[in-house]
């Protein structure tokens, strides 16, 4: 897939989109091309968003047109960056413009997501957080293509972003830039006009912000599947010493032999390039899309015990048992 000169980054909001966005942004050689279709799926939907009129009026609103200008619009520098929500996409409709561009996946803890996002739009439903459709479009590429595409982990691009932006570069078969590390505080000309909204924070910053305390979903992910069914203690899995390179049953304290342990080795299997810019299977995504609306289901059940009342020390255990 040499030359091609358009790319289009697929991410939930609250993803380090924006961040990843601004870092492209940053370079002369790109022209940005911010959620081109917001104001489709606004109007597809009619879902509320901040914003709704001022989205609809500020841009194309039907897909037919939109998926075309992305295939086949013109930009002025070398090339173009896309950002697209995964969600704006409903059912794959005129998704077949990304067939001819280079696509890239950026996933992130589903619990940092939803934290995160509730905080801008209390009034959300699960699927404006595009988990499953995430999972979705990239097993349509991937079948459509007969390629892998790239993944990358936002917790990774957050804390190493030198080597994951020069690995990206490298397979995007594009020059990596010093540039993409920094960017000039404020607001940009490319944003779209939700930005207001919606880029508050991102426009503080001038570069990506490395977090500390973080856990990887990676881990979650590996434990939270078949934790309803068979739950280990929190101590192990909150202790247990996490090795991109060696998730296996043992360095979590499971039997390999347990449902519980065949399902981190499986998923041990899966990985590969540990702690790069990852490409993963099938089954990662359909897993974290599982996390995610499990988690979603629990903060929400909890939210509505404590406002009912109830005794926080009851509160976990009522929320495993609704799960």
């Amino acid at each position: 897939m040499k030359n091609i000169k358009r790319i289009a980054v697929w991410s939930g909001p609250r993803n380090l989109s924006t961040a990843l966005m601004r870092s492209f942004g940053s370079r002369n050689d790109f022209d940005i091309l911010d959620e081109p279709f917001y104001a489709s799926y606004l109007k597809k939907t009619g879902i509320q968003h901040p914003m709704f009129d001022e989205i609809i009026k500020s841009q194309s609103s039907d897909y037919k047109e939109v998926s075309e200008y992305c295939k086949n619009g013109y930009f002025k520098k070398s090339y173009q960056y896309q950002k697209h929500m995964t969600h704006h996409m409903i059912n794959n409709d005129y998704l077949d413009f990304a067939l001819s561009l280079k696509n890239v996946f950026l996933v992130r803890e589903p619990v940092l997501v939803l934290r995160s996002y509730k905080k801008k739009n209390k009034n959300y439903d699960f699927q404006d957080l595009g988990f499953r459709q995430q999972f979705d479009i990239y097993k349509y590429l991937k079948d459509r293509l007969g390629l892998i595409p790239i993944v990358i982990d936002s917790d990774d691009l957050q804390n190493d972003p030198v080597r994951i932006l020069r690995k990206l570069c490298d397979d995007l078969e594009i020059p990596y830039c010093e540039s993409m590390l920094r960017w000039k505080q404020g607001p940009k000309a490319y944003d779209g006009i939700w930005g207001v909204h919606w880029y508050k924070e991102i426009n503080k910053t001038s570069g990506f912000i490395k977090r500390t305390n973080t856990y990887s979903y990676k881990k979650a992910l590996a434990a939270a599947n078949l934790a309803i069914k068979n739950p280990p203690t929190s101590t192990k899995l909150e202790t247990a010493q996490y090795n991109r390179a060696t998730i296996t049953a043992e360095n979590f304290g499971f039997a390999a032999d347990s449902t519980f342990g065949s399902a981190i080795d499986l998923l041990g299997k899966t990985i590969r390039l540990p702690g790069t810019a990852l490409v993963w299977g099938d089954e990662f995504f359909k897993t974290m899309a599982k996390y995610a609306e499990e988690s979603d289901l629990a903060i929400q059940y909890a939210q509505k015990l404590q406002k009912n009342g109830t005794d926080p020390s009851l509160i976990p255990e009522m929320v495993t048992d609704y799960i």
